[in-house]
């Protein structure tokens, strides 16, 4: 398992805007690394049941009497602002009651990674609601990080994590997936504090 340090300076993986947040890191830091619950994917009958709630503002917008013909145009996007915040609180509520989850509870908000473990939340290892897990760095077989390739709008070639598979020597396994998990922090700091690091390109 080679290293993985060039990596950290490679543009492809880590553009200057991202790795401005990691400067002055060092050996002793620790990062708290947030999860983006609006990002789960849900079941189909929910996600439906989520889009539905939309309708209202939709109707609104076009039954709503007019107050001032100078500012209808300030209508639209103001309900429909609105409209997506409503939509973004009542889906986090959802996702986190369909994880089995407490909305109030800090502990399955976020990842911690240092030089030391890592910290996950009790929702993915199916721990106690109150209580983090915590996994030290000699705990830990490998990290696999799986990646795909592609260009973005400026037809640039970059490269992604999609999905992280966390390997332990007792035989446990966590799977992170998708965008609701800060991967591409995750890569980066995994590398930084030297944990053995396994990448699998991917479709």
């Amino acid at each position: 398992m080679g290293s993985l340090k060039h990596l950290l300076e490679n543009l492809k993986w880590f553009d200057v805007t991202f790795l401005s947040q990691y400067y002055g890191l060092d050996g002793k830091s620790e990062k708290k690394l947030p999860i983006s619950f609006n990002f789960f994917a849900l079941p189909l009958n929910q996600e439906l049941v989520l889009t539905t709630s939309l309708i209202p503002f939709i109707l609104l917008m076009l039954i709503i009497p007019s107050i001032d013909a100078r500012f209808d145009f300030l209508r639209f996007p103001i309900l429909t602002v609105i409209g997506l915040l409503v939509y973004a609180i009542i889906r986090k509520k959802r996702v986190k009651s369909h994880l089995g989850m407490r909305v109030d509870d800090e502990a399955n908000n976020h990842i911690i990674i240092s030089h030391s473990g890592l910290t996950l939340p009790p929702f993915l290892t199916g721990k106690s609601t109150t209580s983090s897990q915590k996994i030290n760095r000699e705990e830990v077989a490998h990290l696999q990080f799986d990646w795909h390739g592609y260009h973005n709008s400026n037809q640039r070639e970059c490269k992604r994590a999609h999905r992280l598979l966390i390997k332990l020597k007792q035989g446990q396994e966590y799977s992170l997936s998708g965008m609701a998990y800060p991967l591409r922090s995750l890569l980066y700091l995994a590398i930084f504090f030297s944990y053995p690091v396994v990448m699998q390109i991917t479709p």
